[in-house]
């Protein structure tokens, strides 16, 4: 994955990037942070079912810091509330602070969130909407649906 980030970002065009199911993993996901950061077009990064844990979500939050341009950050059916509450504290304090201020989507579906990650979501998400309303954020939708177990 990080050969794949390299070479990827001398591809100033990109705007889509779907990575689904390719065991991407936590090095993979901080290799692709970095992409975040450097494709000024990058307007949607879907990382689903890759095996990012609490580590390379934390990771990509900090791509997302920096990110201005991306709309859809997929994360479903990750272990990203597993191992760790880094990478979703991580996540939180971006959505609350307005970081990647096009953000309209943040999948988590099916990512192992506890009730505390999920109540620090609400609560980032109720503060970007108060910035949203103060500096024009696109309104942001996070998807956590918590999948039952059979």
């Amino acid at each position: 994955a990080a050969e794949l980030a390299r070479s990827l970002a001398r591809v100033g065009s990109l705007t889509v990037l779907d990575l689904q199911a390719n065991r991407i993993g936590c090095a993979g996901a901080a290799a692709l942070a970095a992409l975040l950061e450097t494709s000024p077009r990058l307007h949607v990064l879907s990382l689903r079912a890759n095996r990012v844990s609490s580590t390379g979500a934390a990771a990509l939050a900090q791509g997302c810091l920096l990110a201005e341009r991306i709309s859809w950050l997929d994360l479903g059916l990750n272990p990203v509330g597993v191992g760790g509450d880094a990478g979703l504290r991580r996540l939180s304090t971006c959505l609350a602070t307005g970081a990647a201020p096009r953000l309209e989507r943040l999948s988590l579906d099916g990512s192992g969130l506890a009730a505390r990650h999920r109540q620090w979501l609400r609560e980032a998400h109720a503060a970007r909407d108060a910035l949203s309303e103060r500096f024009g954020l696109v309104p942001l939708e996070v998807v956590m649906v918590v999948l039952q177990q059979r």
